[in-house]
C-alpha cells in the first residue's frame, strides 16, 4: 500500500494480475465453480485498473462477422513500457473507484492467501 488510501504499487499490481491470470488458467476440476467465477471477476477488476493506468494493453485476437457487426476477442498483455516502480491508481474509470481494502482482500481469499503474501501491507 502506499501514503494514499486509492494507490497500489506498481510492482504489487503486476503480481496481483499474473497470479490471478495464473487461477483463471487452471482447469476447472481444480477450483470449485465459486472460486472460478469470483477469480474471474477479480481477473475484469483488474484489467479494468491496468487500463486506466495503461499498465496493460488491449490486443485484438479474433476478429469474426462482418463490419460493424464484428465480435472481437482481447487479450491483455503487460505494458513493459510502463514504469514498474511507481504507484497505480485502483480505479477502472473517472466515474467507477475500485475499494482497495476490499479488492486486496478478495485478491487474498481468491487465489488462497494469507493476509500479506501478495507482498504488500494494508490496513483493513
Amino acid at each position: 500500500m502506499t501514503d494514499r488510501e486509492d494507490r497500489v504499487e506498481a510492482a504489487a499490481f503486476r503480481s496481483w494480475l499474473q497470479r490471478i491470470e495464473e487461477i483463471v488458467a487452471l482447469d476447472a476440476e481444480d477450483l470449485t465453480e465459486e472460486d472460478q467465477a469470483r477469480a474471474m471477476l477479480l481477473l475484469h477488476d483488474l484489467i479494468g485498473v491496468g487500463l486506466h493506468n495503461r499498465a496493460i494493453r488491449a490486443v485484438v485476437t479474433h476478429s469474426s462477422g462482418p463490419l460493424g457487426l464484428a465480435h472481437l476477442a482481447y487479450r491483455y498483455p503487460i505494458n513493459e513500457a510502463f514504469d514498474w516502480s511507481g504507484e497505480i491508481e485502483v480505479t477502472c474509470a473517472p466515474w467507477h473507484t475500485v475499494q482497495v481494502a476490499a479488492l486486496i482482500s478478495d485478491l487474498e481469499r481468491a487465489a488462497g492467501l494469507a493476509d500479506g503474501d501478495l507482498g504488500i501491507d494494508h490496513k483493513s
